[in-house]
């Protein structure tokens, strides 16, 4: 996957490139720079208010990295040393909240694996969220309280929450039963918090797509030969996006509970490939309407980014400005009804 980092300065392009490494463009730069030629292709990136840039990696000898650019050069830190020298697919995710870098990422130890939570500019310890005799495919995204959900399956798809007042998860939620094996994973939390997610499911060598919230799980399409990575988001409605056959099809709802319509091809006015693509900015998208985690999108030229649906709506905001503070509409009937009547005490009696 690559990554988009949109900062007040302009927007970076992150990628991996087999025989260079993990790569990026500058902002407004058709030049690539190599950042880290020892870094594989799982690696996420982050940025937080300031525009600083944090890129979380392992390296080919199965240690992990931590890089940080803070507008003005690129400093790395060592942050696991590994003792196995054989690399394995960690799965790192990464998201700020309220200023503070959480790293999410698999680990192996002995014959478990264990799904990590680890804030990296604090003194705690990683804590483990979970334990595994298989892989974990999970995804991690906040809520508008600031709450870190990280939704994968255990014996059914479900989500632990990090509540952010107290510093701590809680115990696992079902959400959903999964016929089959998750091989892709994608969620979001909308304006009422509710959690809302899309998986690609795999029985023998047959893949489908499935839409699912607290209500419960819609099949949208089976019979998929390839893994089409489905992924969902909110701008005015719910739109869902996967691959199939090298295009792109969309499906959307305007109330998920009752279906989603028949998937049809996405026709942007391109005939450019499709690339899958994290988002990350200073500043919450939700503040323009947008929720999103990951969304599909072309790049004509190096120092250009259109995503499909928001692309006009996302190339439109500048990062550079203040954030405009949202009115909250004053409900003067609502106040009136439930005030006492105002008494005039010093009023003389006739």
């Amino acid at each position: 996957m690559k990554h988009v980092v949109y900062t007040k300065k302009g927007m970076w392009k992150f990628y991996y490139d087999s025989h260079l490494g993990i790569c990026f463009y500058e902002p407004n730069g058709i030049t690539p720079m190599i950042l880290f030629e020892s870094g594989l292709e799982d690696f996420s990136v982050a940025c937080d208010t300031d525009s600083s840039i944090y890129l979380l990696c392992q390296d080919d000898k199965n240690s992990i990295w931590l890089f940080l650019f803070d507008n003005k050069k690129w400093t790395r830190q060592c942050i696991f040393e590994s003792k196995s020298l054989v690399p394995y697919k960690k799965q790192f995710q990464t998201i700020i909240i309220n200023g503070w870098l959480n790293a999410f990422y698999t680990i192996k130890h002995g014959s478990k694996y264990m799904l990590i939570h680890h804030i990296l500019n604090n003194e705690d310890t990683p804590n483990v969220i979970e334990q595994s005799d298989e892989p974990f495919i999970f995804t991690v995204f906040a809520d508008n309280n600031f709450n870190l959900h990280c939704l994968y399956k255990k014996e059914s798809l479900g989500e632990k929450i990090y509540n952010w007042a107290n510093k701590s998860w809680c115990n696992f939620l079902p959400l959903a039963e999964v016929f089959g094996d998750i091989v892709y994973l994608c969620a979001i939390s909308d304006t009422e918090n509710k959690t809302h997610f899309t998986y690609c499911s795999q029985v023998k060598h047959d893949y489908s797509v499935c839409y699912g919230n607290n209500s419960g799980v819609q099949e949208l399409m089976c019979g998929i030969s390839v893994n089409p990575k489905p992924v969902v988001f909110y701008y005015e409605k719910f739109y869902i996006l996967f691959r199939l056959g090298g295009r792109l099809l969309k499906t959307y709802s305007e109330k998920p509970d009752e279906g989603f319509l028949k998937p049809t091809y996405y026709f942007p006015g391109s005939f450019s490939a499709h690339s899958l693509f994290k988002i990350s900015c200073p500043e919450n998208l939700s503040n323009y309407g947008i929720y999103t985690n990951e969304i599909y999108g072309t790049e004509i030229r190096p120092d250009r980014f259109d995503a499909s649906i928001i692309g006009e709506k996302l190339n439109g905001i500048d990062f550079s400005l203040p954030v405009i503070p949202k009115q909250q509409p004053f409900e003067i009937e609502k106040y009136v009804g439930s005030s006492a009547p105002f008494e005039n005490k010093d009023e003389s009696p006739e």
